[in-house]
């Protein structure tokens, strides 16, 4: 998983003379088997991805769901290709994030043991000849602020939903290799609580973008059977040794292309702000 301890602030001092490259592949993410998400992501990532929703003390936090197996991300093939048609924002903006410091300012910080950080002379710098941040780099900045104004905006409706009593414990128990493996710590939209809220608890959930996050919850939950019958043939693919076409053609999986454009549901750096 990508920690915070593996991420360290950019500066001037540290990375005048280093560059980076965008993220272009899936090799680094091959091991991400959840990832977070906000609000604005969840029209695209409902029909690609389960989400669910994961609690952190008393806070709860939705994510994508990528694989059963701790170290395992079906949406990255054999050749490293990511193979859907949508990148959560988090996974684009790598090798960057935003890292809250102990008096609330935001810092721009770098994980450089990605491969995506380099001292080729062909990659973007990091920052100009006058010590600026470099135009690629302030793009992901201006990416990466939208995205943390969307999570304020994530967490209060998450709250929302949990305050309304909708969130439910998700007892996911895929079939894998012909055996239930439980999958803990995972929480979804109940259809039947959410249909018993009151008019007051259903204004609240209307108005901070709630009830639509828990309909696209709802919708994605039906994807698990995606991930076993992917986790399955992976499996198969592995014994026979064999150059397996399903990478590319299972489940309506196609991989991106160098002109594929990626959504961010208004956050990625080609976006206007």
């Amino acid at each position: 998983m990508l920690t915070l301890a593996q991420y360290r602030p950019v500066t001037v001092e540290e990375h005048a003379h280093k560059r980076w490259i965008p993220f272009q592949s899936g090799a680094v993410l091959a091991q991400e088997r959840t990832v977070p998400l906000v609000a604005a992501e969840f029209a695209a990532a409902c029909i690609h991805f389960p989400i669910a929703w994961v609690k952190n003390q008393e806070q709860f936090d939705p994510i994508a769901l990528l694989g059963l197996d701790e170290g395992q991300n079906l949406f990255v093939n054999h050749n490293n290709q990511w193979v859907v048609g949508y990148v959560p924002a988090h996974l684009r903006a790598q090798p960057f994030r935003l890292l809250r410091a102990t008096d609330g300012r935001l810092t721009l910080a770098v994980r450089e043991d990605t491969g995506l950080v380099t001292g080729n002379e062909a990659a973007n710098p990091f920052f100009d000849t006058e010590g600026q941040l470099s135009g690629e780099l302030q793009s992901v900045l201006n990416m990466l602020r939208r995205l943390e104004e969307n999570r304020a905006a994530t967490q209060e409706a998450s709250l929302a939903l949990a305050d309304a009593g909708v969130l439910e414990a998700w007892a996911v128990a895929p079939v894998v290799n012909g055996e239930k493996r439980h999958l803990g710590g995972l929480f979804r939209v109940s259809e039947k609580a959410l249909e018993q809220v009151d008019a007051a608890a259903l204004e609240r959930l209307r108005d901070t973008g709630a009830l639509a996050m828990a309909y696209r919850q709802q919708v994605s939950q039906q994807l698990i059977q995606r991930l076993e019958v992917e986790y399955a043939r992976r499996a198969e693919a592995r014994i026979k040794r064999s150059d397996h076409p399903g990478d590319r053609e299972n489940l309506g999986f196609e991989t991106l292309g160098p002109d594929t454009g990626i959504s961010f549901g208004g956050l990625g750096p080609r976006d206007e702000p």
